[in-house]
């Protein structure tokens, strides 16, 4: 089995943080889909995992797309791999996007998942990210979407910004327990290079990220989520019963998966590649029906420091018997490390190895620098 990432790289407008490829120019949207049918068409004549399990239309926002946008995209991929045994479509859609007859349209197309750009519930926040959509427009399109036989929901909350409080966090963990909504992605906010936000912090500093009331904010989160028998099974990523999202827990388990796209990356068989991130040489590449990417080929430590990076992020953590050791020496070296994390209450340890405690979880992107092998 393998997943299809659709990478569709536009936005209506820029959010102050974000740092992910697009461009709010839609003019050249029809050539970009003529991009990608082909960038489909070539990959499917190399790729050997033809029995697809999921499909995903990330982004950007896929929801730009016109209904015969993403059809044409389906069609393309349903011509040329095995979608029988197909568990979850999904796609990314901003409120602003969403209304009945788009619900109704994208679960013709086989669409079962939304993945919704929330993000806020209170407007002064919303305005300050500049986002188009309303705290009403988001709690409207979630009864919609459920309404209209699409229940499998996800949503994206910040926290952590200048502009939420610790009570008004509160208020939308509080909203979200009452949703019915099934899995949260909950992102704390950081300050990107090149982006409006640094911009900001830059004129006023009183726009800093207070890391103090960021790490209140997750581990509120954190403990709600244990009360309420949440499976927080990854850093940033939380389901309500057993509604994990298939397509990304893939990405963790290192199971292969085609990206397609400016931007996407793809992986098989310790191979990985990523696409060009520039729309118009995308276009005129994939026009003149030629591949614009980078590929690498993974290393013995590679694997390792991958395994190492994805495994710390997830709630199973890391089990000995899986690790793809070296050599006696990094052995011995990385268990001496691992021991060190779990005295200094970093780690807990597990039946087969070990995961990240609470407090090790805010810091796992300097645990897993610190483990890299070199």
């Amino acid at each position: 089995m393998s997943g299809i990432y659709i990478h569709i790289p536009y936005c209506r407008k820029a959010c102050n943080y974000c740092n992910f490829h697009f461009s709010t120019n839609l003019n050249t949207k029809s050539d970009m889909i003529k991009s990608i049918i082909n960038e489909i068409e070539i990959r499917a004549k190399t790729w050997k995992y033809k029995n697809i399990e999921t499909i995903y239309f990330g982004g950007g926002t896929p929801s730009v797309l016109e209904i015969i946008e993403i059809e044409t995209i389906l069609n393309s991929i349903m011509k040329r791999f095995n979608c029988a045994s197909i568990k979850e479509i999904t796609l990314e859609a901003n409120p602003e996007d969403i209304n009945e007859l788009q619900i109704k349209n994208w679960k013709k197309l086989g669409v079962n998942r939304l993945s919704i750009g929330v993000q806020s519930i209170n407007n002064e926040e919303l305005q300050w990210m500049n986002r188009i959509h309303t705290a009403e427009e988001s709690k409207n399109c979630i009864k919609l979407s459920q309404d209209n036989g699409i229940d499998n929901l996800s949503i994206d909350l910040i926290y952590g910004g200048p502009k939420k409080s610790n009570e008004q966090w509160n208020e939308e963990l509080t909203w979200f327990q009452r949703s019915g909504i099934k899995h949260l992605s909950a992102y704390g906010l950081t300050e990107e290079p090149k982006t409006l936000f640094a911009k900001q912090i830059a004129v006023d500093k009183s726009l800093s990220i207070n890391m103090e009331k960021q790490s209140w904010q997750y581990e509120h989160l954190y403990a709600i989520a244990k009360n309420e028998n949440w499976d927080f099974y990854e850093i940033s990523n939380l389901s309500i019963g057993n509604n994990r999202a298939i397509h990304n827990s893939n990405y963790w388990n290192r199971l292969p998966y085609l990206g397609i796209g400016p931007g996407a990356h793809g992986f098989a068989d310790n191979t990985r590649y990523w696409n060009i991130t520039n729309n118009s040489l995308y276009i005129k590449s994939l026009l003149d029906s030629k591949l614009y990417n980078t590929e690498e080929n993974l290393s013995k430590i590679d694997e390792l420091n991958e395994y190492l990076l994805v495994k710390l992020r997830l709630e199973d953590g890391i089990c000995y018997n899986e690790i793809p050791f070296i050599q006696t020496k990094t052995n011995q070296k990385l268990l001496n490390q691992f021991n060190t994390l779990i005295k200094n209450n970093f780690a807990i340890e597990t039946a087969n190895g070990l995961k990240l405690s609470l407090l090790g979880r805010h810091f796992a992107d300097k645990i897993s620098s610190d483990l890299m092998i070199v």
